[in-house]
């Protein structure tokens, strides 16, 4: 009876477990359709159900493999909206990325220790379009008042749907090319303070 009552409880412990993995990981890789574009397979996408949006990361077994990573707008027929946090953290051989309008906020520290990133594309500057407007929000500093340095090999950022551009944004960066969206209407103070820049484009 007892070795019946133990089987009982590590067959509900398991599938509890396998469950909870499942609602996590359901909407990957393995559920998108012949149609639908075959993502890389270093890809998660996160569902919630609340918005019926996703969220996004790189899946940390493929750290030393990733190069170049072009977030979708939409998986499995819906926004994604959402870069979490951490999402790229780690990924030291990353060389781009570009994010999609869609995003409407991107987590803290989301390209920490992306070091030999070459080239950013993003819709805006910080957390969301309104909150932490400075670029070393994604690097992983708290707050502008300590300015970061911008990864050295940097050297192209194209900011695409930003209303304006937080303090200090571009601190100490050597950068070849900084392309603003139009609609921009405000670059803050000290954004390219100590910073080298071949190219600027600001919209009139």
């Amino acid at each position: 009876m007892k070795k019946c009552r133990l089987l009982l409880i590590c067959s509900l412990i398991c599938s509890s477990f396998f469950v909870e993995s499942c609602r996590r990981r359901r909407y990957d890789h393995s559920s998108i359709s012949q149609s639908e574009e075959s993502f890389d397979e270093s890809f998660i996408f996160s569902y919630h159900e609340d918005t019926n949006t996703y969220s996004f990361k790189l899946d940390e077994n493929f750290k030393n493999e990733v190069r170049n990573v072009k977030v979708p707008a939409k998986y499995n027929d819906c926004n994604v909206t959402e870069i979490e946090d951490n999402a790229f953290k780690g990924f030291e051989y990353i060389s781009s990325i570009t994010l999609p309008n869609s995003i409407s906020r991107i987590g803290f520290g989301a390209l920490e220790g992306c070091h030999r990133i070459e080239s950013l594309s993003v819709p805006f500057i910080g957390e969301t379009k309104n909150d932490n407007k400075y670029l070393g929000y994604i690097f992983g500093e708290e707050a502008y008042t300590s300015y970061i340095k911008l990864p050295q090999y940097l050297k192209d950022i194209y900011v695409r749907d930003a209303n304006d551009i937080g303090e200090g944004a571009f601190y100490n960066g050597v950068v070849n090319t900084v392309n603003f969206n139009n609609g921009l209407e405000e670059i803050g103070g000290f954004s390219f303070r100590m910073a080298e820049i071949t190219a600027i484009s600001i919209p009139n």
